[in-house]
């Protein structure tokens, strides 16, 4: 029987939209080549991390995808992780700082009860481009050691669309298996959550809390400081790039960050080590070539809290048609986070920031 990746450029809206706890840890994920899936985000050890199948992680050379949440959805990225066999389509992301405040469920979660082990139904979850959620209802059949087969329920008028790869079943709110194949636009496969735990767990277990930077990782989760300048790090940013290639992270490293145009767009950055800083210079460098917008007015926030509350504007100006922009000496504001606000930009199309210094 051919088993087709469902190789994932659209979604389709069908079904009925139901809130639910369990679609809370559902996410979206683009990957470098445009590709679109799902996966399913958990805590450990203080990081937050999202189960994915192989192919949806897209090629081995780039490990980064783009990952977003249910309405009221936030944006952040991925660091891919790829430490299990070839032949298993299963990989791990870790998840930027910016989504752990939405990362709630553990990886225990993904233990099943008796009751859900041998569930007869259970409802595909999957998030439409708004962040709302899309259900459709199987039927579980064909359930062998590592795999089931979920049949669209005859009651259901939904089917298996592009992108369902990476979409968790659930029944009663437990997650049960993820979506990897299908040869059927009314049937897939899924990988049992069992199974996924068990390579899940042992990886994690091995390899402590901060697989990123361990040696079994494809690269190491950015954060940086640039060389005359203080070590910040990338909290959040709210809009997504527009694809992992130019996620918001290329500001403090190499790369260029490329976004769509959006009212308030906002980025949101601490120091290492996580503690209050006076702030004195703000420098800011935009490609002025040309072939992106360049960021025109802005707004620099700072806040002394934790959590950011409290962000109070200490400037605001104009970055230069060329893309540069620097504050100059100004009186130093302590700061525990630091906020960017672009209000809009020199010219129409996507807008791109190249680097972020602080002194």
């Amino acid at each position: 029987m051919p088993r087709i990746m469902f190789f994932l450029t659209a979604f389709l809206v069908m079904g009925t939209v139901y809130p639910s706890s369990a679609a809370s840890q559902t996410v979206s994920v683009l990957n470098s080549e445009g590709g679109h899936g799902h996966g399913y985000m958990f805590g450990y050890a203080g990081n937050c991390y999202v189960a994915l199948p192989r192919h949806v992680a897209g090629p081995d050379y780039f490990p980064r995808v783009n990952l977003s949440t249910p309405a009221p959805v936030v944006s952040g990225t991925g660091t891919v992780l790829r430490p299990f066999w070839e032949g298993i389509d299963l990989a791990l992301a870790v998840a930027s700082e910016g989504m752990r405040e939405r990362c709630t469920a553990s990886l225990d979660d993904l233990d099943p009860s008796r009751t859900a082990q041998r569930a007869a139904t259970a409802h595909i979850l999957r998030l439409l481009p708004d962040g709302s959620e899309d259900r459709v209802e199987i039927v579980v059949g064909d359930r062998g050691y590592l795999t089931f087969v979920g049949q669209v329920a005859p009651s259901d008028s939904g089917e298996i669309a592009q992108g369902t790869s990476g979409a968790f079943a659930f029944h009663e709110g437990e997650p049960i298996g993820m979506a990897i194949t299908s040869d059927d636009t009314r049937r897939a496969t899924f990988m049992r959550v069992e199974e996924i735990r068990m390579h899940l767990a042992r990886f994690l277990s091995q390899t402590g809390s901060n697989p990123a930077g361990s040696s079994m990782a494809t690269t190491e989760a950015p954060e940086t400081a640039s060389d005359a300048g203080l070590r910040i790090a990338l909290v959040s940013a709210s809009v997504p790039a527009v694809s992992p290639s130019h996620a918001p992270e290329n500001m403090l490293t190499d790369g260029v960050f490329v976004f769509e145009p959006a009212r308030h767009v906002a980025f949101d950055f601490r120091f290492e080590p996580d503690e209050r800083r006076p702030v004195s210079r703000l420098r800011m460098q935009a490609p002025g070539d040309g072939t992106y917008a360049v960021p025109k007015n802005i707004l620099i926030q700072a806040s002394v809290e934790a959590g950011g509350a409290g962000f109070r504007t200490i400037a605001r100006r104009q970055v230069g048609p060329d893309g540069a922009f620097d504050t100059g000496q100004i009186a130093p504001r302590l700061a525990k986070r630091l906020r960017i606000i672009v209000l809009d930009a020199w010219s129409d199309g996507p807008i791109a920031i190249e680097r972020v210094f602080v002194w």
